[in-house]
């Protein structure tokens, strides 16, 4: 899981620092980081907390050996962007396998909530919309290849339903578990939200990705409905949490960051789909409003658990005091960053690249201080 979790924030800096010094093609740059970096940690994250949704078992081997088959499926088609010989192929098998893992991965977790002692947390159906999109999107890539007349919009179908099907449904779906615990305060209208929410989140990713593919209408109509899930959300984090959110430590500023970045990129995107904004640095944006903030906020809390399961629970707070020391900070950082580059400002590369390095010490001193520890 920490290596996972490695993996991810690398190619997430490897992937802003090709867009800034232009050192492959943008296509390959964002498979790098979606498909290498953030879907192997998304199922990872999924396999750790699959068993607390159903109250079930930890995952076997074979279950945990998944996200790194996702890993190795993701680097066939970004060799492929990068120029190796047969692409046409590579992307063929990237997709192939990754489907492959996906289905065993639906096939796990809808057995684990039939084997569950009693109903499965509302959670769990989020994960499984977000790995329903994520098979189109691999089959939209798929189809691409043999009915290339309609590559350019099959590619929109496969990206919208990555980031907003997969990515986005998982996370939403995740952070509504996540934030109570974080601030160790209940969410009491948690459940009945990831109930009556879904429907609209799942609806808007759909629409969107149709939208962007064929008809405009369709992606406004989505972006409204997942702006409503998103207000709803924020609505209720200001309200329980509204403390923990504006402190200058902790974990909670980074999840509402991420949480405020999506909501600013669907805005943003419906803007530039009716050519109201120009949107020359939405991918990267997306890097730095969305995934940072939601990847380092997360793993802030997570990296603790993974790296020592059985450790106590005052030594993983002891890591976490470390991960997340001036964690409102940098997902103000985030935020700015991220805004910049949405207005086509080169200066929140920089800004980003400050607060993630600074996570990354903070994480090597975590570690380094309690392995050392152990070892003494």
């Amino acid at each position: 899981m920490v290596a996972i979790a490695v993996v991810a924030l690398c190619t997430l800096a490897l992937a802003l620092l090709g867009d800034v010094f232009h050192w492959a093609p943008g296509v390959a740059l964002t498979h790098l980081a979606l498909s290498v970096g953030v879907l192997p940690l998304i199922l990872a994250a999924m396999s750790f907390f699959v068993p607390t949704l159903t109250r079930s078992r930890a995952p076997t081997p074979a279950i945990r050996l998944l996200p790194w088959c996702a890993l190795i499926a993701a680097l066939a088609p970004v060799g492929a962007f990068l120029g190796a010989p047969g692409a046409h192929r590579l992307i063929q098998l990237g997709a192939g396998l990754a489907a492959i893992v996906v289905v065993l991965f639906i096939g796990w977790i809808t057995q684990r909530m039939r084997r569950a002692v009693g109903a499965a947390h509302p959670c769990i159906y989020w994960y499984l919309a977000a790995l329903a999109c994520l098979l189109i999107a691999l089959l939209a890539a798929l189809a691409s290849s043999f009915w290339p007349e309609h590559y350019l919009a099959l590619r929109r179908v496969h990206l919208h339903l990555n980031v907003l099907g997969f990515v986005a449904l998982t996370a939403v779906g995740t952070l509504q578990v996540l934030m109570p615990t974080i601030v160790q305060q209940p969410d009491p209208k948690a459940a009945h939200r990831l109930h009556r929410d879904i429907g609209w989140a799942l609806t808007g990713s759909v629409l969107v990705a149709l939208g962007a593919a064929w008809w405009k209408p369709l992606g406004i109509i989505g972006v409204a409905a997942w702006l409503y899930v998103l207000t709803r959300l924020a609505g209720a984090w200001w309200l329980n949490f509204r403390r923990k959110i504006v402190s200058r430590h902790g974990a909670a500023p980074s999840l509402m960051a991420a949480l405020v970045g999506l909501g600013l990129l669907l805005i943003t995107g419906a803007l530039h789909g009716e050519q109201i904004l120009l949107a020359a640095r939405a991918v990267p944006a997306m890097f730095v409003l969305f995934l940072l903030p939601l990847v380092t906020g997360a793993l802030s809390h997570l990296l603790p658990l993974w790296h020592r399961p059985q450790a106590s629970s005052a030594a993983h707070d002891a890591q976490r005091a470390d991960l997340q020391l001036l964690g409102g900070l940098r997902a103000v950082l985030f935020v700015f960053g991220g805004a910049l580059l949405l207005g086509s400002i080169d200066l929140g590369y920089g800004i980003a690249a400050v607060a993630l390095a600074a996570f990354a010490l903070q994480a090597i001193v975590a570690l380094w201080r309690t392995d050392g520890a152990t070892t003494r």
